[in-house]
């Protein structure tokens, strides 16, 4: 039961589990305490959970389910065992920094932050909102899947397995860690993704979003943007005795029809590059490509002022290559598999 100050203590064995709707309260599960069965947080209301004992309800061990305009919050010191389940048009907040046996699944149309913290863990993550964030210092066992209609927004930097972002409003991702798996993204609305860590596999964007891809890390695959405006950032990064001294892409790049932009300032990439059809603006000025450098068709333009390429195909249409301060070394020998005019 709510006291005068809207606050509900358990502090020993609670057999059945407890749920609140349409209040504002502070509900505490002190050190030591178990609440045996869910507990559940409804309606409208402000609420805020603070588990220091044990929530014991498998499968679904927590319910938040709040209205547009009021914020439903936990944050977990303790363990939980089963799943945390979300939905409504209001706020869910989510401060993992105990034990956790379960998932996050949520399914609503509010906004929705979790944040894991250093040496916690989840088991996945399948989100669905307005507005979703993640903050991970931790460990996603499974996937993470955010379905966000205005934004999603992530920030690894621990471990994060498979990744997926959906959505047609703003997607981000910041990668400082490691990323087991593949990212992938559909959207036709705008990916942001700058790696400084690694990512063991590929990086996809299917529909026809603008893509902004900066890597100053490693990524195992390929990285393929599918159509629309897309820009693909390679790097020089930083040494480190794990990933290496050379900051690359292993496979290839694919940024598909659209006005795209391919900045190739250092590291390495292996495999074809592709800019497919549009007005596409390509700059070699470090690094390496040891594979061709293919601007396809358009009226592409390319800027070369250091790095070594394998060769280059210019594709159909009018197109222009700047050559500065160039050395024999920079080039193959024959290099050029476009004809040019003349």
């Amino acid at each position: 039961m709510l006291d005068a100050s809207g606050v509900v203590t358990c502090s020993g064995f609670v057999n059945g589990g407890y749920s609140s709707s349409n209040v504002d309260a502070i509900e505490e599960i002190e050190a030591g305490a178990t609440l045996n069965g869910p507990l559940q947080a409804l309606g409208s209301g402000d609420v805020l959970i603070h588990n220091a004992g044990s929530i014991q309800n498998f499968p679904d061990a927590v319910t938040l389910d709040g209205t547009a305009g009021f914020t439903k919050t936990l944050n977990n010191d303790g363990v939980i065992n089963g799943n945390l389940i979300g939905a409504g048009a209001g706020r869910i907040v989510f401060y993992q920094n105990g034990n956790m046996n379960g998932s996050v699944q949520i399914n609503g149309t509010g906004i929705n932050d979790i944040s894991i913290g250093s040496g916690r863990s989840i088991q996945s993550v399948n989100i669905v909102g307005s507005d979703n964030s993640l903050d991970n210092s931790g460990v996603i066992n499974g996937q993470l899947l955010l379905n966000g209609t205005s934004a999603n927004f992530v920030v690894n930097r621990s471990v994060l397995n498979a990744v997926e972002i959906d959505g047609d409003g703003q997607n981000t991702l910041f990668n400082v860690a490691t990323i087991n798996g593949n990212v992938n993204f559909n959207s036709n609305g705008n990916v942001f993704v700058q790696n400084t860590g690694l990512i063991s596999n590929s990086i996809r964007s299917t529909g026809a979003s603008a893509d902004f891809i900066d890597n100053a890390g490693n990524i195992s695959g390929a990285v393929d943007t599918g159509d629309g405006n897309d820009v693909v950032i390679n790097r020089v990064g930083s040494v480190n005795t794990l990933l290496g001294p050379q900051r690359g892409i292993s496979t290839g790049v694919n940024t598909g029809n659209g006005n795209d932009v391919f900045m190739m300032l250092g590291g390495e990439i292996n495999g074809n590059v592709m800019l497919g059809a549009g007005q596409d603006f390509a700059v070699m000025s470090g690094g390496t490509l040891t594979n061709p450098l293919q601007t396809q068709d358009g009226n592409d333009l390319l800027y070369w002022s250091g790095g070594t390429m394998n060769a280059i195909d210019m594709g159909n249409d009018d197109d222009t290559a700047l050559f500065f301060q160039l050395t024999p070394s920079n080039m193959a020998n024959n290099m050029f598999d476009r004809r040019w005019p003349g």
